[in-house]
């Protein structure tokens, strides 16, 4: 890719930020006009799968360091959000670099988080945020479990070299063998990516053909249930992206307990073999269907059909 090219690619990435955060301003009910406020909003839907009205902000002064955050059953999550002032990329168009400063803060939010000594200080939803998360630690504890904390820096850039070291440094430092602290960085091209498959995606196909394993099919008029390989998907995901899951109800689910057991199914070669039977596999809504050498599904889109996949 030649400069051209990538200041291309910027800029419309750049351009697909500001549509996803336009969008997130007319669905929040409190219509936050501030797209600092909103990235927050983004990042927590597209990476943790948290809806707006879920999501535990904390930005604000006094936050130490937390912009939100999300308390599941075996994990606390802590986020620390940067974005450069949208106008001013656009007219610099090149990626903004973020050095170490930004790594120190993820190594301020463990240590706000974890230290016992002394009265925490900052804003009242950091110090709940605190409390929460100690209070959950200490149940996991009580059952001989490990609670893990894990704090990830999402940038609208990328970090320089010196801030890559720090990162590995803190890693070093933090992470053990049980894993309870993690340290991640999701940064300009991954939230590229992110956006090029939610927002750039082909239309949703109206017909798809699927082959099955001969003899494993039974269906009636009105249902139908037959075992095809992966490759079909595979194959099917290549054409036509997230626009064949996007109706999905885990698709903004990455991190739901119950994705993360399926996740677990799959990790084992007896799980994998009984997929099929353990999680359903994967049920497609369609306005008909028909069995033959080939399974073929018709999906067609109005305001009274909403099938999913």
């Amino acid at each position: 890719m030649n400069a051209t090219e990538e200041t291309n690619k910027f800029l419309e990435t750049v351009d697909l930020l500001k549509k996803r955060l336009e969008q997130l301003q007319e669905e929040i009910p409190e219509a936050i006009d501030d797209y600092h406020r909103l990235f927050d909003y983004f990042v927590g839907e597209q990476f943790e799968g948290i809806s707006p009205e879920e999501i535990k902000i904390c930005d604000q002064k006094g936050d130490q360091k937390i912009d939100f955050y999300d308390a599941g059953e075996d994990r606390f999550v802590v986020y620390q959000c940067k974005l450069p002032e949208l106008e001013l990329l656009e007219a610099k168009k090149n990626i903004t670099t973020f050095g170490a400063d930004l790594v120190n803060e993820a190594e301020d939010v463990l240590t706000f988080l974890t230290d016992s000594s002394g009265t925490a200080t900052g804003s009242e939803a950091a110090r709940q945020a605190r409390n929460i998360y100690r209070s959950l630690r200490q149940a996991s504890e009580e059952e001989n479990q490990t609670y893990q904390l894990e704090v990830i820096l999402a940038c609208f850039g990328r970090l320089t070299p010196p801030a890559e070291e720090r990162l590995k440094e803190l890693q070093n430092r933090w992470i053990n063998d049980e894993e309870e602290f993690k340290i991640k960085v999701i940064d300009f091209d991954a939230i590229a990516e992110e956006l090029s498959l939610s927002l750039v995606a082909p239309a949703r196909p109206d017909q798809i053909k699927l082959k099955y394993k001969k003899g494993t099919s039974v269906n009636t008029n009105e249902w139908g249930y037959a075992l095809v390989p992966a490759i079909e998907f595979y194959r099917l995901f290549e054409k036509y992206k997230m626009a064949l899951f996007d109706l999905n109800v885990r698709y903004y689910l990455e991190r739901s307990s119950v994705n993360k057991e399926i996740i677990k199914t799959l990790d084992k070669t007896a799980g994998q073999k009984r997929f099929h039977l353990l999680n359903n596999g994967v049920t497609i809504s369609s306005t008909s269907c028909s069995f033959s050498e080939s399974l073929y599904c018709h999906r067609k889109f109005g305001p009274l059909s909403k099938p999913r996949l």
